[in-house]
Parts: C-alpha cells; sequence; structure tokens
C-alpha cells in the first residue's frame, strides 16, 4: 500500500505530465517554400537530432524531455541516407556511422563499421540497400551491407581521398579535392574504369548526384558552379557561378537530383537551398540559418528519398501530399539531420508555376 504522501506525489507527477502532454498537442505553424500566396511546393517536416525525436507518442516525448534522457544523439551531422524506414548518418565528430529506426523509435552508431573508418565523410546507398561511405583520411571507401556488415574496402587508386559519392547498380562515383578529380569504380572489381578532372571543369569536387538517364551532377566548390555530365562522363553544361545573389553560389557543397531532373544544391555559405530545372533555370529556393528547427547551420549535404514518403506523409499538413523527402545535415545549430517534403497541396493549380 502507498502512504498519503506517495500517493500524493505521484498523482501530481501524473498531472504534471499530463498537463504537459496536453500542451504539447498544441500544432506548431506548417513551414511551406516558397511562403504564401505563392503555391506551396517544399514543407518542413521534422528534424532528428536525438533518439527523442524518433518518439511519435506525446507522453514519451515529454517524459523523455522531463527527465533529460534524449537517448544517442548526433554531434555533427556530415550526410545521411535513407534505407527501409532508417535513416543512416555519418557524424564526424563521433567518427561513424549512425542508424535512427523509424518505426523502432531507435538510435545507434554502426559498431563494426565504425571501428574501421577514421573520418568518415559522406554516404550513398544502392537499391540493394548497400552502404558506401567514403573515408578521405583513410584512402578508402567502406560498403556496408543490409546487415550492418563491412563487406568490402575499396582502396584504388592508392592513396586517394574519397569525399563526396553516389552509387548505381555497377558503379561507384566518388569525388576527390586533392586532385580535383571524379573516380568511376566498379563495384565489383574494385578497378578505376575513368576518371574525369579539370577538363571537365572539375576544382575542388565535394558532392555528386546521379540523375534521369544516367547523367551526372558534381558540385564544385572552387568553380562555384555544379558540372554536368552525360552517362559517358562528357561534360554538358554548368549551372550556377560565383555571387551573392540568387541563382549563383559562394560555397556548393551539396547536390541532389529528382526523377524529373531538378537539382538540388546547398549552398554552406548562404545557408540555404536552390533549386533548378533540367535546364539549369533557377525554380525557387528553401530554408536559411536561424535558431528554428527548419534552419540550416553549417550544412554539409543533401539527398531526396522516394521509398519512405508513406511514413513521412503523417507530419504533412492537411490537404498537402508528398512526391519525395529531402533530407539536410547539419554540423551545428538546432537540428542535426532535416526532413523537407516536396509535393502539392490539394485543389491548388500548379500550371501557372510550369
Amino acid at each position: 500500500m502507498l502512504n498519503a504522501r506517495t500517493r500524493f506525489l505521484f498523482l501530481g507527477f501524473c498531472c504534471f505530465f499530463l498537463l504537459s502532454a496536453c500542451a504539447a498537442k498544441k500544432e506548431l505553424p506548417k513551414v511551406f517554400y516558397p511562403p504564401a500566396p505563392d503555391a506551396p511546393r517544399i514543407q518542413y517536416l521534422v528534424s532528428y537530432s536525438t533518439e527523442k525525436d524518433l518518439k511519435q507518442g506525446v507522453f514519451s516525448r515529454r517524459l523523455a524531455e522531463q527527465i533529460g534522457d534524449l537517448g544517442f544523439g548526433i554531434h555533427r551531422a556530415r550526410s545521411s541516407a535513407f534505407w527501409d524506414n532508417k535513416l543512416y548518418v555519418v557524424d564526424s565528430r563521433l567518427r561513424g556511422v549512425a542508424r535512427f529506426d523509424l518505426l523502432a523509435e531507435k538510435g545507434g552508431l554502426l559498431v563494426e563499421a565504425s571501428s574501421l573508418l577514421i573520418k568518415p565523410m559522406d554516404i550513398a546507398v544502392d537499391r540493394n540497400g548497400t552502404k558506401f561511405v567514403t573515408d578521405p583520411d583513410g584512402s578508402k571507401i567502406a560498403a556496408i551491407d543490409v546487415n550492418e556488415k563491412v563487406i568490402k574496402l575499396y582502396r584504388e587508386p592508392a592513396g586517394f581521398r574519397p569525399l563526396g559519392i553516389a552509387v548505381d547498380d555497377q558503379y561507384i562515383y566518388a569525388a576527390e579535392l586533392k586532385t580535383n578529380r571524379l573516380y568511376i569504380i566498379d563495384k565489383q572489381s574494385g578497378s578505376v574504369v575513368k576518371t574525369i578532372g579539370e577538363e571537365a571543369g572539375l576544382r575542388w569536387p565535394s558532392s555528386v548526384a546521379l540523375g534521369p538517364g544516367g547523367s551526372i551532377y558534381v558540385a564544385n566548390l572552387a568553380a562555384f558552379n555544379v558540372i554536368q555530365l552525360d552517362s559517358e562522363a562528357n561534360k554538358l553544361s554548368e549551372i550556377g557561378k560565383i555571387g551573392d545573389y540568387a541563382g549563383s553560389f559562394s560555397r556548393p557543397k551539396g547536390v541532389a537530383v529528382d526523377r524529373e531532373g531538378r537539382v538540388y544544391v546547398l549552398d554552406a555559405a548562404f545557408e540555404n537551398v536552390q533549386v533548378f530545372n533540367s535546364k539549369g533555370k533557377l525554380l525557387m529556393f528553401f530554408a536559411s540559418t536561424g535558431p528554428q528547427p527548419q534552419d540550416l547551420v553549417s550544412p554539409a549535404s543533401i539527398s531526396i528519398d522516394y521509398n519512405n514518403v508513406d511514413y513521412f506523409q503523417q507530419f504533412a499538413a492537411p490537404g498537402f501530399t508528398l512526391e519525395y523527402v529531402i533530407a539536410v545535415s547539419n554540423q551545428a545549430g538546432p537540428s542535426r539531420v532535416n526532413i523537407y517534403g516536396f509535393g502539392m497541396m490539394q485543389d491548388v493549380d500548379y500550371r501557372r508555376y510550369e
């Protein structure tokens, strides 16, 4: 039997959390880009920094906050990618790869893979679920299978320092700042089959993305642009130039491409993302620096995912249907990985914006 004092404290504790839970149910404003009165195309959905952010139950979230147990957390998110309801995050401070399981609401470090990495920087996942992580200080790329076991280390050419990475069914595309080159590596043999360098305009290539038809996009830090190559790695075009106005870049650090050929370019100096059509015309931009969860602080990479739309639809505003989600990794600030959704609002005529 509980004595009177214990019962009183227990009831007070329960009331406190019930009131906290009720307060937490208050809807936060939905953040759209571009803002009204323009037709909304991108909505900020949610951010992940600790295990607490994975919890969907109001009570469990408030309990974690009140007792100060936020669970496993990310320190400096250098890059991120989704696979099978899991968000994989490269943390440069933890010097490893973390997993945030959206359904199990658990997070943690991939111990075996992280023990082999010296300074991981970027991650890409192929359609079979194999994760490829660049480790420039270790002069390698690590391949991690669906069971989160390291199955292969790519070390060719000897001494190279891969930074940005993209993968398809046959090849790995690894960018290297040191030599201003993009290496195309055969996934099966590990051999370099082709290199592209300054002849294609590469100068400090920092990020790589694949687009429709096998096209290749490379973000150039020192050239302040994005180079578009065809599937044979022949140069097609350039997007952007140095400047401090819309459509120009100061520090293009990340690039991602959707299935329609829209090109997303993350600028670490502007701390925003600019979106271009397949012909290089600026369509819009989103996000900015600041103290709010949707803001970017020292952003490092961007990626696009189509496979987890059903899960993230719960965070969308009523009537806003997601087509895909966009993950932006931050090395500092209020949120380590921000998730945005690209979609369309019900009963809005988007033809005038095409």
